[in-house]
């Protein structure tokens, strides 16, 4: 997320680049990330864990060179309507950020629901080997999976530059661990098979829920780690 906020930020402020192009090279920036991790995991046989691990690091690392450890201000305009943080006029654009999520939440939600695709999915997550003695071929499914996942992770990124005006290579910092905590929460399941788009995005809105009371109810950051922790454990019981 952050190494493609850099890109992107780095190819509008320096390059010169149009937005949408700039946004698009950003994507493909966490496409790449994530094909890599996919390769290793389907052909190098590598824990998916390790891979991601060690992507995630190598990925904050190459942020933080290519912006010089500094973060990229002076996005365009028109780029900061995405993320909702500029008005046109008098009128907010609040909508904007929120109406992407929730179109990619139901794109998803009809493809993995309605599509051949969708199906081999949740096979190949529920049982690697019967999905591929059934015909399904697991590899390539992994492969799309692992880059769809960095294409998204790298335009939330995006977004998140688009929202804060600055794409900061120290930015998303602990991400990982909300969107993990989203899912279980939207009853996906960590073993794979389970879950589905539109539950995440319920798990999403139910931990920002949780946050958002007891900010309005002054209570402790480190109290809110301790409740969201305590739901997670909670509902996969």
């Amino acid at each position: 997320a952050a190494l493609s906020a850099v890109v992107a930020g780095l190819l509008m402020t320096d390059g010169g680049w149009p937005v949408p192009f700039a946004i698009a090279a950003g994507c493909a920036t966490g496409f790449a990330c994530g094909a890599i991790n996919g390769v290793l995991v389907t052909k190098g046989r590598i824990p998916p864990f390790i891979v991601t691990l060690g992507m995630m690091m190598v990925a904050r690392g190459a942020a933080m060179l290519i912006a010089g450890a500094k973060s990229v201000f002076g996005l365009p305009q028109s780029f900061r309507y995405l993320g909702g943080s500029q008005k046109i006029g008098e009128m907010g654009t609040a909508w904007i950020p929120i109406s992407i999520a929730l179109a990619i939440a139901v794109a998803f939600a009809v493809v993995l629901s309605h599509t051949r695709f969708g199906r081999a999915l949740y096979a190949t997550g529920g049982n690697l080997t019967g999905a591929r003695l059934s015909g399904i071929r697991v590899d390539g499914v992994r492969l799309a999976a692992y880059s769809l996942c960095g294409m998204l992770a790298g335009f939330s990124g995006i977004m998140l530059a688009a929202r804060t005006s600055i794409a900061d290579p120290a930015g998303a910092t602990g991400y990982e661990l909300d969107a993990i905590a989203a899912c279980v929460i939207g009853g996906t399941s960590l073993m794979g098979g389970e879950g589905g788009a539109l539950g995440v995005v319920a798990g999403a809105l139910i931990m920002n829920v949780l946050v958002n009371f007891c900010n309005l109810n002054d209570i402790s950051v480190h109290w809110q780690r301790v409740l969201v922790g305590s739901l997670i454990v909670a509902l996969v019981y």
